[in-house]
């Protein structure tokens, strides 16, 4: 949660309202002290940010799908840039392959598994991009499939096993990480691995305050 919530205000703090919108999609557990922070991003912060419940996610990948399949049809893509921010996307049963792995088949109807990967594949040209969070490598796999995964071209990994790592970062390191720590995996950068401590998820009231200070931020740049 700590690092969905520092991606998502980083990149709210260096994209006006008028460049970027947000899908939060909201999966944390009910019973969870965070639970409520994707509703306090849409409460205070001044872009345009949709905080979506656990049985509204089906419905919402295959909107922002839709936008990506209208974007490609144009010669110039318009439009804000759309950032997807899946806390917990674990929890997501629909999100996961057929045991066939025949969601991609032409005849069939569309499924949220079939969408997202439409979205991890042509997203980013359109300026649709994803930030997701599994709980683990397996349940990953279940929702992305190999072809799908290269599409992440940053990647966070906590301790898991050799095996996991490799696949995830092409090398065993997250399994030799102790508590607290992270790695962090970029395409660009083949062959480095950064490892940091993750921060603590903030309270409610610091990422109000935030949003709040951003907010009048944008406002006097306005009145200027």
């Amino acid at each position: 949660v700590g690092i969905m919530v520092s991606a998502v205000s980083s990149l709210m703090a260096q994209l006006t309202p008028e460049a970027a919108e947000f899908y939060l999609l909201n999966m944390v557990s009910a019973d969870s002290p965070w639970t409520g922070l994707p509703d306090v991003f849409a409460e205070t912060f001044p872009h345009p940010v949709k905080a979506l419940a656990r049985r509204k996610v089906p419905e919402a990948i295959a909107a922002i799908a839709a936008i990506v399949e209208d974007r490609l049809k144009e010669d110039a893509p318009r439009g804000p840039s759309i950032f997807v921010a899946g806390f917990g996307l674990h929890r997501v049963r629909e999100l996961q392959q057929d045991d066939g792995g025949s969601w991609g088949k032409q005849d069939k109807a569309p499924t949220p598994a079939s969408h997202l990967a439409k979205i991890l594949k042509d997203g980013p040209e359109v300026g649709v991009h994803v930030l997701g969070w599994w709980d683990s490598y397996s349940s990953l796999t279940r929702a992305v499939d190999r072809k799908s995964l290269r599409e992440f071209g940053m990647r966070v990994a906590l301790g898991m096993s050799g095996e996991d790592s490799s696949h995830l970062l092409d090398v065993p390191a997250a399994a030799k990480l102790g508590p607290h720590r992270a790695l962090f995996w970029d395409e660009d950068q083949v062959g480095q691995l950064e490892k940091f401590i993750p921060c603590a998820p903030p309270s409610e009231n610091l990422i109000s305050r935030m949003g709040d200070q951003l907010r009048r931020k944008v406002g006097s740049e306005k009145g200027q």
